[in-house]
């Protein structure tokens, strides 16, 4: 089933636009990794979607799904990478992780949040499990980290009183995957003290998805301890 970009902006998935307001000074970096830090769940989303969505994704249903996810973020120490750093480790309902990442946050020089820069680790067996251990990053640099070309940055924009939303669109993340196929990044990230929203989706030349998670809306996660 072939899906064009306007879905995207239709289902609410890319919510940013030119003429963005200023991103809040008082909302600084520390916040947004304060506001992420600790565990969350989609338990709610998930056990009000209706019953044929609540399947994993498959060649049969690539763009109609949604599945359970528990979701640990940690700010990490990773003086390679920079000042603020968070770990993230994603677990199925059966406990088999599903995604490790590392989000790098970046400041303007004016204490506004900048860009954030995310990474896929080159081995990420060596991490499972050490979000809250000490030094356990220590030694993390790019060299063990997978990234995204120029322009395939998150931008922030403003979420309201409390919280900031990161967004990349396709246009402006244009990546060629190891099989030679090219497509193009969407990513959207709302952060509040009470809520993330998550979704991305690669956007392929004819205008179809080459991936969409999940299947449908953004995940939609809530705090379930710290």
């Amino acid at each position: 089933m072939k899906r064009v970009l306007i879905s995207l902006a239709a289902s609410g998935l890319i919510a940013c636009a030119t003429g963005a307001e200023t991103v809040m000074p008082q909302y600084p970096v520390d916040a947004v990794l304060s506001d992420l830090a600790g565990s969350w769940s989609n338990q709610a989303q998930y056990d009000a979607a209706p019953e044929d969505l609540k399947r994993p994704p498959a060649a049969a249903h690539p763009y109609d799904w949604l599945d359970l996810q528990y979701a640990d973020f940690y700010r990490i120490e990773a003086p390679a990478l920079g000042e603020h750093v968070v770990y993230l480790e994603w677990r199925r309902d059966d406990g088999e992780i599903s995604r490790q990442r590392i989000w790098v946050f970046h400041e303007n020089e004016d204490g506004r949040p900048g860009g954030m820069d995310f990474f896929t680790f080159r081995d990420a067996a060596p991490y499972a499990g050490r979000g809250a251990e000490p030094g356990a990053f220590s030694e993390l640099s790019a060299d063990d980290l997978i990234g995204y070309p120029d322009g395939c940055a998150l931008q922030p924009d403003r979420l309201g009183d409390a919280g900031l939303r990161f967004t990349v669109a396709p246009e402006d993340c244009r990546i060629t995957t190891r099989s030679g196929r090219e497509m193009g990044i969407f990513a959207a990230i709302d952060v509040t003290p009470d809520a993330i929203r998550y979704s991305e989706a690669g956007i392929l030349p004819d205008g179809g998805y080459a991936f969409l998670v999940p299947g449908g809306a953004a995940y939609e996660f809530r705090r379930v301890g710290e």
